[in-house]
């Protein structure tokens, strides 16, 4: 996996030239758009490491630095990892634990906001104890509270809280998707090898594609983990014999053949919820 500088010089250059493809003709993408981005770019690739140890070190790195870009990879971080909502019946319906805060609006007023927490052991009230305990992920929790009436949702309120405003977060999860939705149909139409980055080589490990060589030439086939490095090249699992070195200096324009993954090959951790129940154990 992917495990360099995110924010090197070659990724940056290479997703302003893809970002040209993705956004409207004569929209010059910034520079904080470029690295919003590759860090969706990243946490695509990555996923299966986004656990909630590593959750919890964004939210802690975001409470110290409280930066715009730290404060987008936590929410990258919380798309990929299993939260907990408390809930309990009262009169005949469903309602969970509020936290209340002052001044969110700058009016001070105080305002209800739902608690969401990583692990169970990050929940300090011990009085939280009779309620149910649902995992979910963040789609559906930030559902559930706005159905519930909340505007706000805070994660770990007792550690390193993160205040989270729902429509700014349903926000940005959407430009997650969209930034991840756009680079799927340019793999799918095909990239140039001109246009190719360490971190996008990456995004084709274990999918099919079809790759047209400098000379006109085409091979088919499962592309791998390269050897060496993804900024010299790939293996592609064809039909033949041996597996097929392709060097990007060699490559004309790669293109995604079908939506087929290999996913026994990434990795051999169990689903989400497992790790989430094995979590709570450490």
């Amino acid at each position: 996996m992917y495990t360099g500088s995110l924010f090197t010089e070659e990724n940056l250059e290479g997703m302003k030239k893809l970002l040209k493809r993705i956004c409207e003709e004569g929209v010059k993408p910034q520079t904080d758009e470029v690295r919003y981005c590759l860090n969706a770019m990243y946490d695509t690739i990555n996923s299966e490491l986004i656990d909630q140890k590593e959750t919890e070190a964004r939210l802690a790195k975001l409470a110290e630095s409280n930066s715009d870009l730290d404060y987008f990879c936590a929410i990258s971080g919380l798309r990929y990892t299993p939260l907990i909502f408390l809930s309990r019946m009262s009169d005949g319906q469903q309602s969970g634990p509020s936290i209340i805060y002052e001044g969110i609006e700058g009016d001070g007023v105080e305002t209800e906001t739902m608690p969401v927490y990583t692990r169970r052991k990050m929940v300090a009230n011990s009085s939280l104890s009779s309620f149910h305990w649902h995992h979910t992920d963040l789609d559906t929790m930030l559902a559930v509270a706005r159905e519930s009436g909340f505007k706000y949702i805070v994660v770990n309120p007792d550690s390193d809280p993160l205040l989270l405003d729902i429509a700014k977060t349903d926000t940005i999860v959407s430009f997650y998707k969209d930034i991840d939705e756009s680079i799927s149909i340019c793999m799918t139409e095909g990239i140039s090898a001109e246009d190719l980055f360490p971190a996008l080589v990456e995004k084709f490990y274990f999918l099919n594609a079809e790759c047209t060589f400098k000379d006109g030439s085409k091979k088919s086939g499962l592309v791998l983990v390269p050897e060496d490095s993804a900024e010299t090249g790939f293996e592609l699992e064809t039909d033949e014999d041996e597996d097929v070195l392709v060097r990007l200096e060699d490559l004309a324009l790669i293109r995604a053949a079908d939506d087929e993954t290999y996913e026994e090959y990434r990795s051999a951790d169990g689903p989400a919820e497992e790790i989430a129940e094995d979590a709570e154990e450490e």
